[in-house]
């Protein structure tokens, strides 16, 4: 990544490199994983146009302009943006497995529950909840960093938030899920849930993904954060 950010002594400087290398290389691939499931739930709703009409497509649709203007503005900042693309594009195919069981047992408590269309909806809610998940992680990042170092990063990076995102794709949740009901807060879903949650927190996908990226872009020798006054 490459910004151009003021900052005000070595503290605030640290404060920077700290919040950036955690966005960069942590944050960043949950915002791919969230985006990848949204376009996973899009090919399911598509194929239903008695249901992607009106209020749902509407709302659908603006999510996805979010997320779309959402990752030009983050590879617009990387410097090096084929080894970015690597590296994000592979969390998806290391965390599948873990987003997989997940999405499953959404959609057999569904299916218990006499909902049909349980796969569909299965999709829909685990973009929803990894959305969530993702303006979570980013919010506890900022309120962590501002702890330790006295300022409020939010507005330098902004670009990695999916507020806007998860707001429209909520309001798209509201209409769809009318009339539906399904109590998802079982021990099988959370217990997957939890799985995600740790894995994204604690970095466990990050080394693979690094991995993959050097092996893909031997001339990306240098990973560093830089900070410009």
């Amino acid at each position: 990544m490459s910004k151009k950010i003021g900052y005000y002594g070595e503290k605030d400087l640290e404060g920077l490199k700290w919040v950036a290398r955690i966005i960069d290389f942590g944050h960043g691939l949950l915002v791919s994983s969230c985006i990848n499931e949204m376009y996973n739930a899009d090919s399911y709703l598509r194929s239903k146009p008695d249901i992607f009409k009106g209020e749902v497509r509407k709302w659908c649709n603006h999510a996805f302009r979010e997320a779309k203007f959402t990752m030009y503005k983050i590879q617009e900042n990387m410097r090096h943006k084929k080894f970015w693309e690597d590296y994000s594009d592979t969390v998806i195919d290391v965390a599948q497995q873990d987003i997989m069981l997940f999405r499953l047992s959404i959609e057999q408590t569904l299916k218990n529950s006499g909902i049909v269309d349980s796969e569909m909806l299965a999709a829909v809610e685990t973009a929803r909840v990894l959305l969530d998940m993702g303006v979570r992680q980013y919010e506890e990042l900022m309120k962590e960093v501002k702890g330790r170092f006295g300022r409020d990063y939010t507005k330098e990076f902004s670009e990695f938030r999916l507020d806007r995102i998860f707001k429209c794709w909520s309001k798209m949740c509201d209409e769809l899920y009318k009339g539906l009901k399904a109590d998802l807060n079982n021990k099988n879903t959370q217990g997957y849930f939890d799985i995600i949650c740790k894995k994204f927190s604690e970095g466990a996908y990050i080394n693979y993904c690094l991995r993959e990226a050097y092996k893909n872009n031997p001339d990306f020798t240098e990973n560093k954060v830089e900070v410009k006054k």
